[in-house]
């Protein structure tokens, strides 16, 4: 079996094929850090599975591409903002998946430009950050909203990075509002979730059916 990790074309790749196999279409898509790129790529490459994309604190600033040590401090800062029992969950998974992975994953990270992708995307786009989410400025937000000719990214109160994990209630909101903007809910929208790729990031799953 392939054990490698896989980019983040390739992640998209297989994410379709589960949603090939799984026969979902017109589905929004929440894809939460490295996630959201994952989430867009899919966009952008079968937009017949994606009638609708929600970015949650969407990776990486190109700010600070590349530039590890900014990377790790506004990882901290973030992470002062979380709920202590993320901090826990995000401990274990750093250690299952083992520092081959993580080293991949951060090369994605810091290699994928989500500004290139996100005007592929035909499908409605909404953005989401925590308020203290140190590692997607609101500058960054704006920008990547823009880019998809969206609204002005939503902005949820008290946390830092994880609001997916933090506070699902609000985060569901603004996903309902979208399926409601698109007039869908009846025709049973299905929504599918991206958890961010890198182990150290990840949160709850959200997921609708």
């Amino acid at each position: 079996a392939d054990a490698r990790a896989l980019t983040i074309p390739e992640l998209a790749t297989a994410l379709a094929a589960a949603m090939d196999a799984n026969r979902l279409r017109s589905a929004i898509v929440v894809g939460h850090s490295l996630g959201g790129a994952v989430a867009t790529e899919l966009a952008a490459r079968r937009p017949d599975l994606v009638t609708g994309l929600v970015l949650v604190g969407p990776a990486s600033d190109s700010a600070v591409r590349g530039r590890v040590g900014a990377q790790l401090w506004r990882t901290l800062r973030s992470a002062l903002r979380e709920r202590p029992t993320f901090m826990l969950h995000a401990a274990r998974d750093v250690r299952r998946a083992g520092p081959g992975v993580l080293d991949v994953e951060w090369r994605e990270l810091n290699a994928h430009r989500i500004e290139d992708a996100l005007p592929q995307v035909r499908a409605p786009v909404r953005v989401v950050r925590g308020e203290y989410d140190a590692l997607v400025p609101q500058r960054w937000a704006e920008a990547l909203a823009r880019l998809a000719s969206a609204p002005p990214p939503t902005v949820i109160p008290g946390w830092g990075h994880v609001v997916n994990y933090d506070a699902p209630d609000a985060l569901v909101k603004v996903v309902f509002s979208l399926v409601r903007g698109l007039r869908a809910a009846a025709a049973g929208v299905q929504v599918v979730t991206v958890r961010a790729a890198s182990a150290a990031e990840r949160g709850a799953d959200l997921s609708l059916r």
